[in-house]
């Protein structure tokens, strides 16, 4: 594989100069950022690449700033476009990640949450919890299904075993690719039901299916050059079991620690998005594409005493890449103000110019107005466990308040002076705990209440709405985020 893969990874991209009431409260957070931003550059693309890479930490990545391992088609990537320093996932695990992201709504919305424990249970860390749904509902309109209806050509190329068998994730895709067996990949007919493949095999030779699936994607995209294309290309390589390619090891692998074996396998993943962007130029040139890179979420290696991820809302889990590159985008671009993986969806509409063409409810926001330099933090709200308590996170400004509702107990994180987040400052700043605890309870309590609406399919009771929406604007107020 270090034969195939070597030559890859030396191909460069040539440089190129809580219901309807709830989410207007919440835009209004976002028109106080946008004031006198300008709006989407030409010209447009008319490519879109989304390109998740599974459980990949960006404080990995050399553009990210680490010296252990150099990512150098990552790093391209991030030079020829615009790379968002402190991106965050909304959930903790790959289904309602990718589930929020594709809708630009939360899991709790959609349904992708672990079920209620009966009072009393406790949970430890590793232990794995029952999910209330599995997919993305079918009632729900996908990022997929709004491109489509304008004429792309849609595809996906998803290795990722838990993505795979859910018909709601495959909703609004012309093509749907996935591994049989690591060295296999199939297009899935329609009306087919897959089965649900043997975990292990995929999750231990994720490297090989990977590798194989890439090169469908480049055989498919030499089939559709010419066609307005939207693909989601999930690469799994950097989940657990970490098992790096041969070639690809930092120290023998007998001899490696995790950290180390992981950084492996992002060696890997460079090699393969080498092979990504050399397909990207041929195929379609560099003109008409959009790129967004990504990842669902990070992964613990110790921090906090765990390991893995589903289980924390710890910044080693939820803080994520997110990279995008266009010719209408400048090149070099850093954002540092905080933002969050639901708001993909509204950005590459905003992109296209078809901003309009949103569902109306997302939760999301367009983030052109940072990237043309605006410099307010958007607040990160975060859920969705599948091991252990069930927690929820908020951030807002320079605070992020984590609640663990097995032990009822709240804490509070500094996020610029304690990025590590290892200080519970929460009797220093008990005030400001407060307001993020009912802005949290608030914002929670009307997901809920969404959610119920969604799956009964009636109109939200406007009283209740206009309550719950009061008392969000008063919390957002107290926390700095509405400027009167």
């Amino acid at each position: 594989m270090h034969d195939v893969i070597g030559s890859m990874g030396r191909n460069r991209f040539p440089c190129s100069c809580l219901s309807r009431y709830m989410t207007l409260a919440l835009a209004i957070v976002v028109v106080a950022v946008c004031s006198g931003c300008a709006g989407p550059r030409a010209p447009r693309p008319d490519v879109v690449f989304l390109i998740v890479v599974d459980t990949l930490r960006p404080d990995r990545l050399s553009c990210y700033g680490y010296s252990e391992i150099t990512t150098s088609n990552i790093d391209m990537l991030a030079r020829e476009g615009v790379r968002f320093e402190q991106a965050q996932s909304v959930a903790s695990w790959t289904i309602p990640s990718m589930g929020s992201m594709l809708t630009s709504l939360y899991p709790t919305q959609l349904g992708l949450v672990e079920q209620k424990a009966p009072s009393g249970t406790r949970f430890e860390w590793q232990e794995r919890r029952e999910q209330n749904a599995s997919s993305i509902p079918l009632w729900e309109r996908t990022l997929a299904e709004v491109l489509q209806d304008e004429g792309f050509h849609t595809a996906a190329f998803v290795n990722q075993p838990g993505l795979i068998t859910g018909e709601g994730f495959m909703q609004g895709f012309d093509d749907w690719y996935y591994p049989v067996t690591p060295d296999t990949i199939r297009r899935r007919e329609p009306g087919e039901r897959i089965a649900l493949p043997e975990w292990p095999p995929l999750l231990g030779q994720a490297a090989v299916a990977d590798l194989a699936l890439v090169r469908k994607f480049d055989e498919w995209l030499g089939e559709h050059t010419q066609e307005k294309l939207f693909v989601w290309l999930h690469l799994l390589t950097p989940h657990r079991p970490y098992n790096p390619p041969q070639g690809f090891e930092l120290v023998p692998q007998d001899q490696a620690t995790s950290s180390q074996k992981y950084d492996g396998e992002l060696r890997f993943v460079d090699a393969l998005m080498g092979h990504v962007l050399a397909s990207i130029e041929k195929r379609v040139g560099w003109t008409r594409p959009l790129i967004v890179f990504t990842s669902d979420h990070g992964e613990a290696l110790g921090e906090h005493g765990m390991f893995d991820h589903g289980h924390s809302l710890h910044r080693e889990v939820i803080h994520v890449p997110l990279i995008m590159t266009a010719k209408a985008l400048p090149a070099g671009r850093v954002v540092d103000p905080t933002v969050r993986t639901i708001d993909i969806l509204p950005t590459i509409l905003d992109l296209l110019d078809f901003g309009s063409l949103a569902p109306q409810d997302i939760r999301g926001s367009s983030l052109l107005p940072l990237i043309d330099g605006g410099n307010a933090d958007l607040f990160v709200y975060s859920e969705a466990m599948l091991y252990g308590s069930t927690e929820r996170s908020v951030i807002a400004g320079n605070y992020k308040l984590m609640y663990d509702e097995q032990d009822d107990q709240y804490a509070l994180y500094d996020t610029h002076t304690d990025r590590a987040e290892k200080r519970n400052v929460i009797g220093v700043h008990r005030p400001r705990a407060v307001k993020m605890q009912t802005l949290l309870s608030d914002l929670h309590g009307n997901l809920v209440g969404d959610y119920r609406q969604r799956r009964a399919g009636v109109e939200a009771d406007s009283t209740a709405s206009q309550e719950e929406a009061r008392r969000l604007l008063k919390a957002m107020r107290s926390l700095g985020y509405l400027n009167e």
